[in-house]
């Protein structure tokens, strides 16, 4: 299966939680994720840990205001690998908690935010543009999948 197929056949048939476990075989970092957009946080939909822990605490909600996620939205995308020496994430208390951050927005129908997709991990780590692009594809094809799993009765993949 092509690369651009296979995030979309694991979307339809297994969920976002497999896809996202995908993803994240394919990705430098520990950590992969989902925030979406809630009253002003971020809030963490979906988690994976390659070292298979559960999520720290810290990351189940974010402020908005002081997320690294709110640049992938200002600037399309974000690509961190070292936050301690980006001057970009000044403002944030997260700095330097976790080091790589690679981020892409997941926009609804009418381009407004509705989550992001993003890649982190403790230690300093770059995404080479082909796994950028992966990331890019996997937020691109998450909307529908996002929105389906707000309706009442609606068929959901097997999550684990």
């Amino acid at each position: 299966m092509d690369r651009e197929n296979r995030p979309r056949a694991l979307l339809q048939y297994l969920g976002i939680a497999e896809a996202l476990k995908d993803l994240s075989l394919h990705m430098p970092c520990r950590y992969a994720a989902i925030f979406e957009v809630q009253d002003g946080d971020l809030v963490n939909r979906y988690f994976h840990d390659k070292r298979g822990e559960p999520r720290p605490a810290f990351i189940a909600r974010v402020p908005f205001k002081d997320s690294f996620c709110h640049l992938a939205l200002r600037d399309g995308e974000l690509r961190c690998a070292n936050s301690a020496t980006d001057s970009r994430m000044d403002y944030s208390p997260y700095k330097g908690l976790m080091l790589a951050y690679h981020a892409v927005p997941i926009l609804d129908p009418q381009r407004s935010l509705k989550a992001t997709l993003c890649v982190f991990d403790e230690e300093e780590v770059d995404l080479s543009d082909e796994q950028f692009a992966r990331l890019a594809l996997l937020a691109s094809l998450l909307p529908p999948f996002l929105e389906a799993e707000r309706q009442p009765g609606a068929w959901r993949a097997r999550q684990p």
